[in-house]
């Protein structure tokens, strides 16, 4: 199972263009990099996978309340890097105008495009519970480690990085969401399996930027 959203943190109807966004709605895929040729297009930031044209209408913005909508009219990859082209920026200059501000879309049409995959944004300070119903921690970050995902639970002392494997993870409710809007994190195995493997150094070690969506 993958888990792939920004680390940065930047479920309700989606919102009309004239309404207020709710940020719970929302989630960011990326950021506005530089620009790409002369049409408007720009490369994407914070991440490594182009972005899926079914998100559909997208929000671009220095943060979510001033976020203007776009949509997208084509979405590929240039040079190893995502590369996008949006109604909002038609040329060069509008392209640049816009670096830097951040991608929203529309969490619900992201988890019907990934399915059962999770996003990063929802297991970051999700609790993290054993077989036993036991709590080992909470999800202090998220990062990708080449072959998986990785989350670093942290007990408030101490500090652990569990791959997000199918070894590790319940076949069965793997991440719930209460009336909270709390998530829990269920894995198959007891506490015990990490007892050698926690790290007392790590507990505050700073979030990294953004690298996937």
């Amino acid at each position: 199972m993958r888990a792939k959203t920004p680390a940065k943190k930047p479920e309700s109807k989606a919102q009309s263009s004239k309404a207020a966004p709710s940020a719970s709605a929302y989630v960011i895929i990326g950021q506005v990099g530089r620009p790409h040729g002369l049409g408007g297009a720009f490369f994407v930031s914070g991440r490594k996978e182009v972005i899926d044209p079914k998100y559909g209408e997208l929000r671009i913005g220095p943060s979510l309340a001033q976020a203007i909508p776009t949509k997208v009219e084509t979405s590929a990859m240039q040079s190893g890097r995502p590369l996008l082209k949006c109604t909002l920026a038609f040329d060069r200059t509008t392209a640049a105008q816009i670096t830097g501000y951040l991608i929203f879309a529309d969490r619900r049409h992201i988890q019907a495009q990934r399915g059962n995959d999770m996003l990063w944004s929802d297991l970051e300070n999700a609790e993290v519970i054993d077989c036993e119903e036991a709590v080992i921690g909470r999800v202090h970050h998220v990062y990708n480690a080449g072959s998986s995902d990785i989350i670093e639970v942290t007990d408030g002392i101490r500090s652990v990085d569990i791959p997000l494997i199918a070894d590790y993870l319940a076949a069965e409710d793997t991440l719930t969401c209460d009336d909270m809007g709390r998530f829990k994190l269920r894995l198959k195995v007891p506490a015990s399996t990490f007892d050698e493997v926690w790290n007392d150094k790590t507990k505050d070690r700073p979030a990294s930027e953004p690298s996937d969506a």
